[in-house]
């Protein structure tokens, strides 16, 4: 199972109760983006679709903060970031042009 993104959690004492609660697996298109730190430089998206962290990242996502990202690969629905699929954040945030 080489393929699942492994994702440690730093958050500030205050973040965990927001990230832990959340529901909503994902930001439809009309949704505006949540705060965020996502360097779109530290992921690729391949041919077939896949986005890729290219190296351990960090980055906050909304209230959820210091979240760090080990290199690997990120499918629709395979990483929930404080109620956000980060697919779909990457999609919207980083571009639809493959890599």
């Amino acid at each position: 199972m080489s393929n699942f993104v492994h994702l440690h959690l730093c958050l500030a004492a205050g973040s965990i109760g927001a990230f832990l609660m959340s529901g909503s697996p994902c930001v439809s298109q009309d949704t505006p983006l949540p705060p965020n730190t996502l360097p779109c430089d530290a992921f690729a998206k391949r041919a077939e679709g896949i986005w890729v962290a290219k190296k351990p990242v960090t980055f906050d996502v909304g209230n959820a903060k210091n979240l760090t990202l080990d290199a690997g690969e990120i499918t629709p629905k395979s990483q929930n970031l404080g109620g956000i699929d980060l697919y779909v954040l990457l999609e919207a945030k980083c571009g639809k042009t493959p890599a």
